[in-house]
């Protein structure tokens, strides 16, 4: 019986360690689909948590590098690092995120340093024996031919003699390679003779530049004569930058420019600066694209803020509830431009947040997406505690009703 009693006593103790395990250590480990990873600005990234059914609640620990959705979606704002934290009931897993500036392709320089190593001097043994062969000649070089004859002397009658009138014509042009000829041609009866013509001590050169002076070394200048291919060479001096200009378009990251680049060397400037000036189209299609991360419906409160980017003083203005989804919108449409405060709602555009009164009586933000002839469809935040996309409010309602108290527009002066 003893036995019997020790086993069942062993049985409960078993069983009661076995129900003491704790419930969350018989599911699969929680963790994120990323830990830690580098997103460029203005990019953005979808965290996943794994391994719990809990309910995820998300937070950024640097909301001016990068914001994150109540769905994980991250988005990058501006160069540096912050921890997403995901949190699910009294525990939490985390990603490191770096922040990193979006390179912009600059223009390609031109290959003008190839060849350093050639030689720049080839005068030496060309220009010596040129100079040998322009040295006049000592012996003579004129040849004569005897004159040819061509009546027999013996047989001439005196009546056919005659004095000889030469004309002398150049049958042959000197150069610097060889001599040349003249010939004298009797005009009464034909008869001619030869004489040499001396060889040039001059050459005709042609010049050519053969490597171009840039900003960083000398060039060469090759000169060659056209007749017998005698050559010499002369150094050009260093010449100041080339630049090339590029017209940089403006973007919501930034103003516009034009850039003057040297095509040889790293030397650079900007002038004429432009603001990014998008058309209502563009503003419209950027706020449409975000409707892919805010969906109709979604849940959004005044518990939900952004830091708004377009502070008139360049700062930040943080808004909560639907003047917090009003800014988030506007950033996505205008990036870095400004915001301007104005009261002739006559003037309004696709993209400026309209502050008019709400049907209780207190003000509430809404975000233009279209201009209508007699109405303006808007985005709104907090609308019934949730994200509303394509609401009708009549021109009349904010103008001459006078419900609208003021509304902001980004689009450049």
């Amino acid at each position: 019986m003893s036995k019997v009693k020790s086993f069942v006593a062993y049985l409960l103790v078993f069983v009661l360690m076995i129900t003491a395990i704790p419930g969350d250590q018989a599911l699969a480990k929680v963790k994120l689909n990323k830990s830690k990873t580098t997103i460029k600005v203005g990019d953005t990234l979808k965290l996943t948590v794994k391994g719990t059914k809990k309910k995820i609640t998300w937070k950024s620990s640097d909301k001016k590098v990068c914001i994150v959705s109540n769905k994980g979606v991250v988005k990058a704002k501006k160069v540096g690092k912050a921890v997403i934290t995901a949190k699910y009931g009294k525990k939490s897993v985390k990603c490191i995120i770096t922040v990193k500036k979006k390179t912009v392709a600059t223009p390609k320089t031109s290959d003008q340093d190839q060849n350093q190593e050639q030689d720049t001097e080839k005068k030496t043994d060309t220009k010596d024996s040129t100079t040998e062969e322009q040295k006049p000649k000592t012996t003579e070089d004129k040849t004569e031919t005897k004159k040819t004859e061509t009546k027999d002397s013996s047989t001439e009658k005196p009546a056919d003699k005659h004095t000889h009138n030469y004309v002398a014509t150049v049958t042959k042009e000197a150069t610097c390679k060889e001599a040349g000829v003249k010939t004298f041609t009797c005009s009464i009866c034909g008869d001619s003779y030869t004489e040499s013509i001396k060889k040039l001590n001059t050459h005709s050169y042609v010049e050519t530049v053969t490597k171009e002076p840039t900003c960083k070394e000398g060039g060469v200048k090759t000169y060659t004569c056209s007749v017998c291919n005698a050559t010499y060479t002369e150094s050009l001096t260093k010449v100041g930058h080339s630049f090339i200009d590029t017209v940089v378009p403006a973007t919501k990251e930034g103003k516009g420019y034009t850039l003057h680049k040297c095509k040889w060397c790293d030397e650079s400037t900007k002038d004429t600066y432009v603001d990014y000036n998008p058309t209502a189209e563009q503003v419209y299609n950027d706020l449409i694209a975000m409707k892919k991360d805010y969906p109709e419906g979604m849940s959004w409160t005044n518990s939900n803020t952004y830091d708004w980017h377009a502070d008139p003083q360049y700062s930040y203005i943080t808004g909560g509830g639907c003047a917090g989804f009003a800014f988030l919108m506007s950033d996505a449409a205008f990036g870095y431009l400004p915001a301007r405060k104005l009261t002739d709602f006559t003037k309004v555009r696709a993209g400026d947040i309209m502050r008019i009164q709400n049907s209780s009586g207190g003000e509430h933000s809404v975000i233009v997406l279209k201009v209508n002839e007699n109405s303006f469809t808007v985005a709104e935040g907090n609308y019934n505690k949730s994200i509303h996309w394509g609401r009708e409010i009549k021109k009349s309602y904010v103008t001459t009703e006078g419900k609208g108290f003021y509304y902001y527009t980004r689009y450049p002066e």
